[in-house]
């Protein structure tokens, strides 16, 4: 075997490139937290109403299909819609950063006997956008509904933000479970 200081200087190393990895993976996770979380979120307008017609039409949808308020029914289905187009490029975009980004770090590392391959990118990150569209979209629009509609009369204070965490919570709890399977069923697990 190696003498003792070889194993400490190796074992130095790999922490030091350990760290440096983690390092550079936490910007990379901020990115991926704010693209779907910031820019997915509903928003309301701030500036003037919009002068074309397809920009006019998108700044009239509710921020969520069940928002209440007077929408027609061509509103509500154009917010599932529109918020799935949404969630399908905020997905494929994301996942071709991070999922290449990753790629990128895992090829720098030696080979070893154990290493794994990754899946492939873009079917990766296709199948995450679809997912998105498919499984998160319509979670967003459950949880805002039931948010609005139930929790907003039954609690209010303290007790409505620990609903709210608990149904959060249990969203993306289902959401795990709910990629995990669908990883599967698509053939990247």
């Amino acid at each position: 075997m190696f003498p003792r200081e070889n194993r400490t200087r190796s074992n130095s190393l790999t922490t030091r490139a350990t760290r440096a990895t983690r390092a550079w993976v936490r910007p990379r996770l901020s990115l991926s937290h704010i693209s779907q979380v910031w820019l997915l979120s509903p928003s309301r307008l701030l500036g003037p109403m919009p002068t074309g017609k397809l920009a006019r039409a998108i700044a009239l949808l509710p921020g969520h299909a069940t928002q209440r308020g007077d929408f027609r029914l061509w509103q509500r289905l154009a917010t599932y819609g529109y918020r799935g187009a949404q969630f399908f490029c905020v997905g494929i975009v994301s996942t071709l950063l991070g999922h290449g980004s990753t790629m990128a770090l895992v090829s720098l590392k030696p080979k070893t006997a154990d290493s794994k391959e990754l899946s492939p990118l873009v079917q990766t990150s296709v199948v995450w956008a679809t997912f998105m569209v498919v499984s998160s979209n319509l979670r967003y629009q459950t949880v805002n509904c039931i948010e609005e509609r139930l929790l907003d009369s039954l609690f209010t204070g303290a007790p409505r933000n620990l609903a709210t965490l608990v149904l959060r919570f249990g969203n993306c709890f289902s959401g795990s479970l709910q990629w995990v399977w669908f990883a599967r069923f698509t053939g990247l697990q």
